[in-house]
């Protein structure tokens, strides 16, 4: 299968896959502004908060059924 682009993918395509926060910002961000993003990925999960695929290239964090904040790439 040939690499799979998720930032082209249509709101319906993307809904299906849910794609991780991680392959979207490996996909659209390069240099010092994707490590900055990975990091605060990684800081986030180790709060035990998990982002959540909400709408095309967007997640919510939740925590405690709170929403915490919204990341969009």
């Amino acid at each position: 299968m040939s690499e799979l682009k998720f930032s082209a993918l249509s709101f319906k395509e993307q809904k299906a896959l849910k794609p991780k926060i991680e392959d979207i910002i490996l996909e659209c961000l390069d240099g010092e502004m994707q490590n900055t993003a990975l990091d605060f990925v990684a800081y986030i999960q180790s709060l035990k908060m998990t982002p959540r695929w909400s709408n095309r290239n967007a997640w919510d964090v939740r925590y405690k059924n709170r929403g915490v904040c919204k990341i969009a790439v």
